[in-house]
């Protein structure tokens, strides 16, 4: 990576990828870096426009995980992944905030996801 890169980015780079908290904990180099995770001006809102999601600990991510068939994130794990509209429920397919998401494979468009929801 680039050493003109801020730690923000960097954590944004390493999302993109799908890594995990202490690859997170040891590019951001700060006594709070899952604020470089987080919502407002972290990694989920930067990433989210690109329709890439960060699940959490939380229930509803757990959920999300779990429909997608993803690893359920941790405490204090994340896990990350691209999405794309799917046409309707089934395997594979997540409900997020009224619409449903599947993973995207490499040749889908860059579609914007939504917030996800803290439950």
């Amino acid at each position: 990576m680039d050493k003109q890169k801020s730690g923000q980015q960097k954590v944004n780079e390493l999302f993109r990828s799908a890594v995990g908290r202490a690859v997170v904990a040891t590019v951001a180099q700060q006594d709070d870096y899952m604020k470089r995770v987080r919502e407002n001006g972290g990694a989920r809102t930067t990433l989210r426009p690109e329709g890439i999601i960060i699940l959490g600990q939380y229930r509803s991510h757990a959920t999300v995980a779990r429909a997608l068939g993803l690893p359920v994130p941790g405490p204090g794990d994340s896990v990350s992944v691209r999405l794309s509209p799917a046409d309707s429920a089934g395997p594979g397919v997540a409900e997020i905030r009224g619409r449903f998401w599947k993973i995207a494979k490499p040749g889908d468009p860059v579609v914007s996801v939504p917030e996800l929801p803290y439950s």
